[in-house]
């Protein structure tokens, strides 16, 4: 289930706030048209692999390990986005979230699977996220 929850967290890359009522808003600023394509990349290339790979676990373990290690980088803007309090444009956003609906259902399979688990886990969040050479 942790591998599900780091993957949810990559789809609500905005988070959802823990703010009281009295507390202002968060300021959210937008990411670069450069850091979202990123994103879509990484995500788009994630679904895609987990979608042709859903009936072979083994297979399916190690597509992700491959586009996890492909986009270290990406995961890394993730996370930095997400405590920085980066937002995805709105379109960008909804096509994460519909094809996200691809992946569990492509998960469904092998989802206790120990080598998908630990290829989901290596996307992890740091300790502690550096901002991207393009962050502004």
């Amino acid at each position: 289930m942790r591998a599900l929850r780091t993957a949810t967290l990559l789809i609500a890359l905005a988070g959802a706030s823990t703010a009281s009522a009295d507390d202002p808003p968060p300021k959210e600023t937008p990411l670069s048209a450069v850091q979202t394509e990123k994103l879509l990349a990484f995500f788009d290339e994630l679904v895609d692999q987990t979608v042709k790979n859903a009936a072979d676990c083994r297979a399916l373990a190690t597509a992700v390990d491959g586009v996890v290690t492909r986009h270290h980088n990406t995961l890394e803007l993730s996370w930095w986005a997400k405590q920085a309090k980066k937002t995805l444009p709105r379109e960008a956003q909804e096509r994460i979230d519909k094809r996200a609906l691809e992946m569990v259902g492509a998960l469904q399979r092998c989802w206790n699977d120990d080598g998908v688990k630990a290829a989901f886990k290596r996307m992890k969040p740091p300790k502690d996220p550096k901002p991207p050479k393009d962050a502004k």
